[in-house]
C-alpha cells in the first residue's frame, strides 16, 4: 500500500473538503437569516455600570441577584447579555470547520510564490 502524498497546502485540504457544506451554511448565515428576520448575537459579560458598581460597590447594591453579586470582580458585577455579533460569517465557518484563516493565507502566499517562481523561470527559458 502507498501512503497518500501529503499536500503543501493541508489547510486549503482541509477548506476544499468543506467547501459545499460551508457554502450551503454560509449562503443561509447570509441571505437566509435576515430575510427571516433573525440577527446573530453573542453572549457577551461586561461590568455593570450602576452607581454602585460604578464606585467598586457592587455588593451593597440592592438591584443585584444574590447570584448576580457572586460575579463581582473589582467591586463591580459582571453582566452577561446578549448582542449583536460583529463576526464575519466567514470567520464563523472556519472556527466551525476548524480552519485556521492565518494558515490560509499563509498558505495562499506561498502559492502565489510558486507560481512568479514559475513564471520568472518560464520567462527566463524564453
Amino acid at each position: 500500500m502507498t501512503e497518500k502524498a501529503r499536500s503543501e497546502y493541508p489547510e486549503h485540504d482541509k477548506l476544499a473538503a468543506v467547501k459545499d457544506q460551508s457554502q450551503v451554511i454560509g449562503e443561509f448565515l447570509d441571505f437566509g437569516l435576515p430575510q427571516m428576520r433573525i440577527h446573530l448575537s453573542e453572549r457577551i459579560t461586561r461590568p455593570c455600570e450602576c452607581n454602585h458598581c460604578a464606585r467598586g460597590q457592587g455588593q451593597f447594591s440592592g438591584w443585584h441577584t444574590a447570584e448576580e453579586k457572586a460575579t463581582i470582580i473589582d467591586g463591580r458585577v459582571q453582566i452577561t447579555d446578549d448582542a449583536p455579533t460583529h463576526r464575519t460569517i466567514e470567520s464563523l465557518l472556519a472556527e466551525w470547520f476548524d480552519i485556521d484563516q492565518a494558515k490560509i493565507e499563509q498558505e495562499r502566499r506561498q502559492m502565489l510564490g510558486a507560481l512568479r517562481e514559475a513564471y520568472t523561470a518560464r520567462d527566463a527559458g524564453s
